[in-house]
């Protein structure tokens, strides 16, 4: 029988182990070649290994491989090199030409069966996400029973683009907490969502906490704004514009309270939304509220381009109750004094008149409606 039946490639190693028995010496090379497990593969590896058993002298290691193809993602080049004692190490890792790119380095030491180090170099680049960079090296402790990352930031390039900064802990005892902040992280990361030629302005700041203790339920509390939103589509003339948007998500036990503050300044109107969500990890109930007030929707071709030239008023006021896996939506949503039109077909709606209401004793909503094109009415 194979092995590893799933495995294919050529993989070969030598090595030797030299000294007396208080001051071993391995050496080893290995070489790999269109390796594939699953469906994973890496064209090339190759590692060359020299390493100290008895920890007095320096042990080396140096990692190459190329054609990575892992989750699902590629990479050209991999580059890892390490070197030194338990009592004072390093390592670097390049990760080339992927859809990340990372470049780490980092040095420690092991003392009392307690690690302590330090990250020095930590970039990372994203298609979307931009180029990010360690402001500054933070500090590591790891032991059987604890571990620390102390504060850390990280920022994306150029300078003042935005800012991800975060701590955390854990312990066998206490269990795990930590922080994370965003600050002045710009919209324009977006874009690529957004149709094509669209402009977006505006900036997030968040901060978020999160507790796990042993044998509890997690708890975390999750804070975010939106400062001067505004997205543009200079083509069609479109703009929509937002105040300071508010976000506030909190988990506490069994119970989770989300509620949404979106005032808009063009067009005028407004949009508030509450949840809470009890027995959250057994049988979820809902409570929650959506009231929304839009006069004008011309802003809806930045989200569907195939209609155009569209006004009218939108109204809502909905109330959620029920469980997540049977939800009860009560309420109505209307849209009147509306009008549209669908260039790629040559039609015009108007006396757009659409209303969404609940039904008594049902769980049903019913939808009621008018529209005239032309000489025609539906």
């Amino acid at each position: 029988k194979k092995l590893l039946p799933n495995a294919k490639g050529h993989l070969s190693a030598t090595g030797a182990l030299r000294g007396p028995p208080q001051k071993l010496q391995l050496q080893a090379e290995l070489q790999g070649r269109e390796l594939q497990f699953d469906a994973h593969q890496i064209a090339n590896i190759d590692a060359d290994i020299d390493v100290d058993l008895s920890a007095q002298k320096a042990s080396t290691i140096d990692l190459q491989a190329s054609g990575l193809y892992l989750a699902g993602q590629r990479w050209q080049q991999l580059s890892l090199n390490g070197k030194g004692t338990p009592a004072q190490h390093q390592l670097t890792v390049d990760l080339d030409q992927g859809p990340v790119e990372l470049k780490l380095a980092l040095g420690g030491r092991w003392l009392e069966s307690i690690w302590n180090g330090a990250i020095s170099q930590l970039d990372l680049t994203q298609e979307l996400a931009g180029p990010w960079r360690l402001q500054q090296p933070v500090t590591l402790q790891a032991s059987a029973v604890s571990a620390n990352i102390d504060p850390f930031c990280l920022q994306r390039l150029p300078l003042g683009s935005g800012e991800l900064c975060g701590q955390s802990r854990w312990s066998s005892q206490k269990g795990v907490d930590g922080t994370l902040q965003t600050r002045q992280l710009g919209l324009k990361l977006l874009e690529p969502w957004l149709p094509v030629g669209t402009d977006v302005k505006g900036q997030l700041q968040a901060q978020a906490y999160f507790e796990i203790k042993p044998g509890q339920r997690p708890s975390f509390k999750v804070d975010a704004g939106l400062l001067g939103t505004e997205l543009l589509l200079e083509d069609e003339d479109l703009r929509v514009e937002a105040g300071e948007i508010q976000l506030s998500v909190n988990g506490q036990g069994e119970t989770l309270r989300a509620e949404l503050q979106l005032p808009l300044l063009q067009p005028a109107g407004s949009l508030q939304a509450k949840l809470v969500v009890d027995d959250l990890y057994r049988r979820p109930a809902l409570d929650g509220q959506l009231d929304m007030t839009i006069n004008d929707l011309k802003f809806i071709s930045l989200f569907a381009p195939q209609l155009q030239a569209i006004s009218g008023n939108l109204e809502s006021l909905l109330t959620l109750s029920g469980t997540a896996e049977q939800p009860q939506v009560q309420g109505y949503l209307q849209l009147f004094n509306a009008r549209a039109e669908v260039p790629a077909l040559g039609i015009k709606l108007d006396d757009i008149e659409l209303t969404l209401r609940d039904q008594p004793n049902s769980d049903s909503l019913q939808l009621n409606g008018s529209v005239r094109s032309d000489d025609g009415t539906l």
